[in-house]
């Protein structure tokens, strides 16, 4: 019987230690406010370090109160016409939000693994159930119906 150590190895990361080519990342990553890449209203950013080599893996805009005030204010500006929209338009969205997940499933866990020190095959994991989350919601939009259990007004029903 032998007994192997277990070895994981971090992308861009080499049998010796020593990084090789790192993996191509967004170096710069802004706030997403009114369904579209935002900067900062400040134009500060902070960077984002691998924990295990210290070394800056990218930019992101700092967020302050304007910013998730600005956020606010265009979600309740979108409010109306989501609410609006038929429910199958709303599924084809949330459809369209898992495909893009997925399209890029591996970017984001590349980031998630080297920003967090989180291992590879978890952050993919976490991406691709993330995507499937949106297809599953997405595949219900139109299916809601239900029935109401007659209660007392002392009580609050969930079903």
């Amino acid at each position: 019987m032998s007994t192997h150590a277990a070895h994981h190895t971090k992308p861009g990361s080499r049998e010796d230690g020593k990084r090789s080519q790192p993996p191509r990342l967004r170096p710069r990553w802004d706030l997403w406010i009114s369904g579209k890449p935002t900067p900062a209203r400040s134009g500060e950013r902070f960077a984002v370090h691998d924990p295990a080599t210290a070394e800056e893996i990218c930019q992101v805009a700092r967020g302050r109160e304007e910013d998730v005030h600005a956020a606010v204010r265009a979600a309740k500006e979108a409010l109306p016409a989501w609410a609006a929209m038929p429910a199958t338009q709303r599924r084809d969205l949330l459809m369209r939000v898992a495909e893009v997940t997925r399209e890029h499933a591996e970017e984001l866990a590349l980031q998630e693994c080297l920003s967090n020190g989180k291992p590879l095959r978890d952050a993919r994991d976490d991406a691709m159930k993330s995507a499937e989350g949106f297809a599953f919601y997405s595949g219900i939009v139109d299916k809601l119906f239900g029935t109401t259990i007659p209660m007392s007004p002392r009580f609050l029903n969930y079903t």
